[in-house]
């Protein structure tokens, strides 16, 4: 597969500020949901409210997971 063929042509916010937010809820067990791998120019933010979530960026591979123990203020 070419890498090009994995661009995502959606637009992401407008011309003038180039943000949107999506609200996602993946799914856990047999019929868990993921989100194709694709790849865009814009900064992509991932908020982790619940369990764990594993990013491949190039050939590497991300684990992140929401703490035990939330931080102290």
């Amino acid at each position: 597969m070419d890498v090009s063929d994995l661009f995502e042509m959606r637009t992401h916010g407008d011309t003038l500020f180039h943000l949107q937010v999506y609200d996602v809820v993946l799914t856990r067990g047999p019929y868990q949901q993921t989100v194709n791998l694709h790849w865009h120019a814009e900064t992509e933010f991932v908020l982790v409210t619940e369990g764990t979530v594993r990013f491949r960026v190039g050939q590497q591979t991300f684990d992140a997971a929401v703490p035990s123990r939330p931080c102290q203020r």
